[in-house]
């Protein structure tokens, strides 16, 4: 019972922090042209949050072995605070940052989502090329560090079943569940 506490308080944590900072961003979105920066922001911010929510549910109905469930605590741990960060880039009004944040964390989405397409299809090269460049992009989204550290590690062009398995088990934060179905599929 105790275990499942934490997994309760966390999403509690994270609607908290949305709620504190809600009323400064509100102030900051009356301006037509910032709104649209802005609300892509906060958007991309309450991507993450559900994320961690997904991520506590999943736990919950036990998809994640208690390593994994560590894993996404540590993960959930450092998005609050870049969560905290970016609300305080929101409530600075610095523009032109927020909005180069914003163009960033969208295409690391797009690399990252060509890389996990790539880890599919098994081929190495591509998928490293896909995630070192979202990590270029945005090294905080999801796990693309992560990932692109590990297949850098092997001069192979194949991915092999270990390296899926440590990416499954390990770096899927912010995976799809139809990619981390697909990818334990493709190890079977």
């Amino acid at each position: 019972m105790k275990g499942n506490i934490k997994y309760i308080v966390w999403p509690v944590v994270v609607l908290i922090i949305v709620i504190i900072f809600r009323e400064p961003l509100a102030a900051k979105l009356k301006d037509g042209n910032v709104s649209m920066k802005f609300g892509e922001y906060f958007e991309l911010t309450l991507q993450q949050v559900e994320q961690v929510q997904a991520a506590l549910r999943a736990a919950q109905e036990g998809d994640l072995t208690y390593e994994e469930m560590q894993h996404v605590m540590q993960r959930a741990t450092l998005n609050l605070e870049g969560v905290k960060q970016q609300m305080d880039l929101v409530k600075s009004g610095d523009v032109k940052t927020v909005k180069m944040k914003v163009d960033n964390a969208k295409a690391a989405a797009v690399k990252e989502a060509e890389g996990f397409k790539a880890l599919e299809d098994g081929d190495r090269q591509q998928a490293l090329e896909h995630f070192s460049k979202a990590r270029e992009l945005y090294p905080t989204y999801h796990n693309v560090s992560e990932i692109s550290q590990l297949l850098q590690k092997q001069k192979t062009d194949t991915i092999s079943k270990e390296e899926i398995d440590q990416i499954v088990k390990d770096y899927s934060w912010g995976m799809p569940q139809a990619v981390r179905n697909q990818l334990k599929q493709n190890t079977n």
